[in-house]
């Protein structure tokens, strides 16, 4: 296993991506954008899961209402789940992007496996794209993650990725749901065919996603202005009053960026609070030090990355 992507028996890497090489140089690059089918295909990833008994060491009995998932083409085991949890396959699962999208269109860009398998996403790139200024294009995709141990329910969500400096937009934003949830129950299919309208028909995040871009990208920051975020986005001093480390060498680096990061010298960025911003995402995306064993894109997503990027926006929008 490498960069915690998942291999099969065959010692492939499980994960396939459509354009530009991934910054762990791994998986199996494909020339387009792929339809469900072929993404799965591609990523190793048309394998099934089930759920058996776990057994007794005392006398073979079956444990109550304690299961394994097993992942069937390796019989690796892959989590500890309950009576009511429902296994639910990948294809099965990436079936809503062709509920949401539309069957047979090729717009999944990265599809992928970590761990042993016990945790999986597929990317799709949805139409359109919106300019905070022009020039600077920011894409809108769309992302599901499911799990296959337990550890959490199937979670679909939009994100967005600045262009030129590839960092990643996916903030909350006040009055517009970015994502759903759907547990591994047994009525999991029709929850993601509601899911899947609702996405399809919902246009209120995006309208205002682009409306807090552009907003950022209007607004001047000052000097103090930038002191007062990264105080708050770099505080000095722990809950229990202990000074944390490397809280200066985190603001240097944001300050940097404003100035030399990705996408920083396009007309109308520097001085912004759009380049303050995307400073701090760089920063968060691809600079920030992370604990050996973690997955950097996971963490963006999902983990205290995320959520400083949601605190972020949030404070410049105030």
């Amino acid at each position: 296993m490498a960069h915690e992507l998942s291999t099969n028996q065959q010692g492939q890497i499980e994960m396939a991506y459509a354009g530009e090489r991934p910054w762990h140089k791994l998986g199996t690059q494909v020339p387009g954008l792929m339809t469900t089918s072929e993404a799965l295909k591609a990523a190793h990833l048309n394998w099934e899961v089930d759920k058996v008994p776990i057994l007794s060491s005392l006398d073979l009995s079956p444990v109550p209402n304690h299961y394994t998932v097993v992942r069937k083409d390796t019989n690796q085991p892959l989590g500890v789940v309950g009576n009511r949890y429902t296994p639910i396959s990948n294809a099965e699962a990436f079936k809503f992007f062709d509920a949401a999208l539309g069957k047979g269109q090729g717009q999944i860009e990265t599809i992928g496996a970590l761990g042993q398998g016990e945790r999986v996403w597929c990317l799709a790139q949805m139409p359109d794209t919106f300019e905070a200024i022009k020039g600077d294009p920011v894409e809108r995709f769309l992302l599901c993650w499911t799990s296959h141990d337990g550890s959490k329910s199937m979670e679909v969500m939009f994100t967005s990725i600045r262009v030129v400096c590839n960092n990643t937009l996916n903030a909350a934003l006040q009055g517009a749901s970015h994502k759903f949830s759907i547990r591994h129950t047994v009525n999991f299919e029709s929850k993601v065919n509601q899911a899947a309208r609702m996405l399809y028909t919902s246009k209120r995040y995006w309208e205002k996603m682009k409306e807090a871009c552009q907003h950022l990208a209007h607004q001047s920051v000052t000097r103090v202005e930038v002191g007062m975020f990264l105080e708050a986005m770099f505080p000095s001093m722990n809950d229990d009053g202990t000074i944390k480390p490397r809280v200066p060498e985190g603001r240097s680096k944001v300050i940097r960026l404003m100035d030399e990061g990705r996408g920083a010298n396009l007309p109308g960025v520097r001085g912004t609070k759009w380049g303050l911003y995307n400073a701090y995402t760089e920063y968060l995306d691809h600079e920030s030090k992370i604990r050996k064993g973690v997955n950097r894109w996971e963490r963006s997503i999902f983990g205290s990355v995320s959520r400083g990027r949601n605190d972020a926006m949030s404070l410049l929008l105030q």
